[in-house]
């Protein structure tokens, strides 16, 4: 009996390389008694609460399915993700993974990371592992590494299209606006590299407007002009008087990004100042990865509109 219940825990927690969860043994019928006995004779070892590691299984990537099991939203990231995907770096000596804010992961094997945000469009899944895509992971190191290194990391991946053009321009978009530290440097390494025609402003400001409208946001106003605006920059894309929001659409290359991007600090500070928070969308964003998009604005605009009308006692902003 015992034998056939050691086979079945293998059996199970082969396809993680030997990380299993207490709901797939228990499911499959083994006993809670039957695990504590594995993990006292040494066979089996939790690293997180609720998973297990048949020891003779174990390599150097169980670890990362064990944290995948034990945070399922998380993703292997960075550097561990560099070299999934083939990027010219070494593995990390510790692997690293990523989960949701304020989840506390820790382990003395693993590097946890947290993020507030890991949408679907930033992750695939490779080997039964959820790992951060070519562009977030690029994102994700572009504040860690010399910007000589980035570059070369950038090109290379642009030459083997892991990740595309246009998906990477989507992501960096979508961390800048975030605030994410370092980004920037990736975004003027674009700015070099990347020559894409800017898509008139109307357009954008259309496709978003009724993009925003097909996801339940009524009542934002087009080109509102805020009283402390003036001159032929006085009039915003989109905005919602009642939450204080305004969204801006933004269809211009990486080469004009520069003094554009001035002003347009320039332009935030003055709403900031005035109670407004301001949403930047890029046009590759908003192709690439258009629903994340429209319902992170959505959310954004929802919350704010509640906090003004006292629903909520405060604010909520995009992290």
């Amino acid at each position: 009996m015992k034998k056939n219940i050691d086979y079945q825990i293998i059996e199970l927690a082969g396809p993680r390389l030997g990380a299993v969860s207490r709901k797939s043994l228990t499911d499959a019928g083994v006993s809670g008694t039957s695990i504590s006995r594995r993990l006292e004779a040494g066979l089996l070892t939790s690293p997180f609460r609720g998973v297990y590691v048949v020891n003779a299984l174990r390599c150097a990537d169980t670890i990362l399915h064990a944290s995948g099991l034990a945070y399922p939203e998380g993703a292997v990231c960075r550097f561990s993700a560099a070299s999934s995907h083939g990027f010219d770096c070494y593995s990390p000596n510790k692997p690293q993974f990523v989960t949701a804010k304020g989840s506390g992961a820790k382990s003395p094997d693993v590097r946890f990371h947290e993020t507030r945000s890991l949408p679907s469009d930033d992750v695939v899944v490779a080997n039964g592992l959820r790992i951060t895509s070519p562009a977030r992971t690029l994102c994700d190191i572009s504040g860690s590494v010399p910007i000589g290194r980035l570059r070369h990391f950038t090109e290379t991946q642009l030459t083997r299209s892991n990740p595309g053009a246009e998906e990477l321009v989507a992501c960096v978009q979508s961390r800048r606006r975030r605030g994410v530290a370092g980004v920037g440097h990736l975004a003027e390494i674009l700015a070099f590299m990347l020559d894409d025609q800017p898509v008139p402003d109307s357009v954008l400001e259309m496709r978003l407007f009724d993009g925003l409208v097909s996801v339940g946001l009524t009542n934002l106003i087009r080109q509102f002009r805020p009283s402390w605006y003036d001159g032929i920059r006085g009039v915003v894309d989109i905005a919602d008087p009642i939450g204080k929001t305004i969204i801006e659409a933004d269809g211009r290359q990486f080469r004009q990004v520069t003094q554009a991007h001035n002003n347009d600090r320039q332009r935030d500070r003055k709403a900031a100042a005035n109670g407004y928070l301001v949403l930047r969308i890029g046009y590759q964003e908003l192709v690439s990865r258009r629903d994340s998009v429209l319902s992170e604005i959505r959310d954004v605009v929802i919350r704010r509109r509640a906090a003004a009308t006292g629903s909520i006692l405060a604010e909520s902003e995009p992290a």
